[in-house]
């Protein structure tokens, strides 16, 4: 399991190079060189590699990506696609997978890596510049089926499919597991007769699933496409109790029901907005990137998995005081 560090030891501004992490470890630089960079045709302990990589953690050693990109010919670039689709761009889609994002991009950093992010419109997607670049794996996040597949033709790297439902053998899936999370959410409510509000995601297949795991009436479940009809739909269903899919939402839903009875699902990173009172259902969206990365680092040194669906589980759910 890869270990990330959240914080460096070291904050000195003096660059430290390959030459110090061996003489700290009292090593040569090429020892230090074969094991930052992955170099397989060596032979070194793993216990020497440890001491290496620890070192260099505590150092807060940073790659330098130009010169390995010249010595390896490799770009150091993880592509991340964020799909939107801006005829429902409500404020909160600007924050959904900043999180997700962010831990990405730091835990990609320590394995020498840079991400290039890019969000495409799924009405019309732009897609020259992207496949211009020389990326050395792929992540795509929430996507139809039929774009996905017009992304996925034009790459010979690893992809990475986040948050959406593709039944396809060749490419890894990382998904949510809603129907535990909706489940727990349902027992904090006491099981009642619920309503829920979700996010409408761009996979068809996704909502599916989601609806599929709540039950109940198609009256009392809405996915949220205009201010309006959500409003409409919890003045509806004032006085009753419902389950809020996204933390974003669950802020909206409290000024029309009752925080104590409503379960919020935070998908986002951002539980900490979660009204008070209100119930709450965690997704860890650090753990999240963090399986992302190894999974997508296992792929580029070609351990590939003979499962294709990673599905993550939330990490608490509980009364808020």
């Amino acid at each position: 399991m890869l270990k990330f560090m959240s914080s460096p030891k070291n904050k000195n501004l003096k660059k430290v190079t390959m030459r110090d992490i061996a003489r700290e470890a009292g090593v040569s630089v090429a020892t230090v060189s074969y094991v930052i960079n992955n170099n397989t045709n060596e032979t070194i302990s793993s216990s020497t590699k440890n001491k290496i990589m620890t070192i260099a953690r505590e150092m807060n050693y940073i790659p330098d990506l130009v010169a390995r990109s010249l010595v390896s010919g490799k770009s150091g670039l993880i592509g991340v696609f964020i799909v939107n689709d801006y005829s429902v761009d409500f404020p909160w889609k600007k924050c959904y997978y900043s999180e997700f994002i962010n831990w990405l991009e730091r835990m990609f950093a320590f394995e020498g890596y840079h991400i290039l992010l890019s969000n495409i419109d799924i009405e019309n997607p732009k897609l020259d510049i992207i496949f211009q670049r020389d990326l050395e794996g792929v992540f795509i996040v929430d996507v139809r089926k039929n774009l996905f597949y017009e992304l996925s033709n034009k790459f010979n790297v690893p992809i990475i499919i986040v948050d959406s439902y593709i039944d396809d053998l060749i490419f890894h899936k990382i998904v949510p597991d809603f129907e535990s999370a909706i489940q727990k959410g349902k027992d904090l409510l006491g099981n009642n007769e619920l309503f829920l509000v979700m996010d409408k995601f761009n996979n068809r297949e996704m909502n599916q699933k989601i609806q599929y795991c709540f039950g109940g009436d198609e009256a009392d479940i809405h996915m949220v496409e205009s201010i309006y009809e959500f409003e409409d739909f919890l003045k509806s269903h004032k006085g009753k109790k419902g389950i809020v899919l996204n933390e974003f939402l669950g802020t909206i839903v409290a000024n029309f029901i009752d925080p104590p009875n409503i379960a919020v699902i935070s998908t986002c990173g951002s539980s900490y907005i979660i009204p008070k009172r209100a119930k709450k259902v965690v997704f860890d969206v650090e753990k999240k990137a963090k399986t992302a990365v190894t999974i997508m680092m296992n792929y580029l040194n070609r351990k590939f998995a003979v499962d294709k669906y990673t599905i993550f589980k939330e990490k608490e759910f509980s009364l808020k005081a």
